[in-house]
């Protein structure tokens, strides 16, 4: 029998002489038990290829299980992102919650016709008119940051245009012309000498900001379709924004400084409404994701959903208290719906008004 056709190491497999005791490459013994046993040189043979195998067949089982251990941790890492950005979100609540102090909210409703501006505290009063012309449609506004003044658009002019108003007296100038169909003030500046708005010309529209002081127009983001709901982050470096821009409605933050536009939402659904929370970390929103408009939570990222309502109504237009205690929104039909409030974590939901008409842009002011 020749060296490559004699024995072979069992732990190595390298080819020995016959009279190897050990093996010269790994150390494995090779003749003391066998011989003590009165095996022949066939039978060490065999023996050593036995071995041979059952050393084959334990590094493929290890390299098996190695395989199927990489497999299942992918499996898992994919698992928690899916949830990560889905369904697992803690929905944000304010710091020192106070449910039960009266609150002012402002909202614009048609129950005599005409959209008006109407305020009413949250405890037991009846909505109390702010409106300056019945003949006019007064709607879509917000509140300076110290809550004096309010920025509101009418047609009383026969286009619809941004006027202010002072809440101490009620004094009201136009802030500007409008050139296309009209204008909307959706939020102004932390430091409350911009406000941001939305122009409308020929069924499309853009964001703009506009300075009250210098009277500057600063054109903030305008695609080949249209913008909506412009308002600024708690520190003023942001503004997000709705664009159709894809075909549907989805939520974008532009970045002030940069210009820069982030995409938060992408969806084949719905996505409106943006407000920052009070620290600016999260985002609550509108999604038809389910079939009909609900009030969802994100981060600012664009990670973490999670639903704050979650009924077979439309729920949208959401509104932040000024501690961020509790959201007020808009919930029914069109045509006909009513403004709730709940907690900012989605419970303890109540209906403040009752009157069937339409609601429109619900708002806190910080001054009560």
């Amino acid at each position: 029998m020749t060296e490559e056709e004699g024995l072979r190491c069992p732990g190595c497999g390298a080819s020995l002489s016959e009279n190897s005791i050990v093996c010269e490459y790994c150390g494995t013994r090779i003749r003391d038990d066998v011989d003590q046993r009165g095996i022949n040189q066939e039978n060490l043979q065999n023996y050593a290829v036995k071995e041979n195998k059952i050393v084959k067949h334990r590094a493929t089982t290890v390299r098996k299980v190695t395989i199927l251990l990489l497999l299942l941790a992918a499996v898992a890492v994919g698992v928690f992102f899916i949830i990560k950005n889905f369904n697992t979100a803690v929905p944000y609540i304010a710091e020192d919650k106070v449910s039960d102090k009266s609150l002012k909210l402002y909202f614009s409703s048609n129950v005599t016709g005409d959209y008006d501006i109407y305020f009413k505290d949250t405890i037991n009063t009846e909505p109390v008119s702010l409106s300056i012309n019945s003949s006019a449609d007064e709607i879509g506004f917000c509140f300076s940051p110290d809550g004096e003044e309010l920025a509101y658009t009418s047609d009383i002019d026969g286009l619809y245009e941004i006027y202010l108003m002072s809440i101490n007296n009620g004094d009201t100038i136009k802030l500007k012309n409008s050139s296309g169909y009209g204008e909307w003030p959706y939020s102004f500046s932390p430091d409350g000498k911009k406000i941001s708005y939305i122009f409308s010309k020929k069924e499309k529209t853009g964001i703009y900001s506009y300075d009250i002081e210098t009277k500057e127009i600063n054109k903030l983001f305008s695609s080949k379709e249209s913008e909506n709901d412009p308002v600024y982050s708690p520190d003023g470096s942001k503004i997000a924004f709705s664009s159709n821009s894809d075909g549907d409605w989805d939520i974008y933050i532009i970045n002030l400084d940069s210009s820069e536009v982030i995409k938060l939402t992408d969806n084949n659904t719905n996505d409106r409404d943006p407000l920052f929370v009070p620290y600016g970390k999260d985002i609550i929103y509108s999604s038809d994701e389910d079939g009909d408009w609900e009030i969802c939570l994100m981060d600012i990222d664009g990670n973490f959903k999670s639903k704050l309502t979650d009924n077979s109504v439309n729920d949208y237009r959401p509104a932040l208290s000024p501690d961020g205690s509790e959201i007020a929104y808009i919930s029914g039909s069109e045509g006909e719906s009513e403004i709730f409030i709940m907690d900012a974590d989605g419970s303890n939901p109540f209906k403040l008004t009752g009157d069937k008409s339409d609601k429109v842009r619900p708002f806190f002011n910080i001054n009560n």
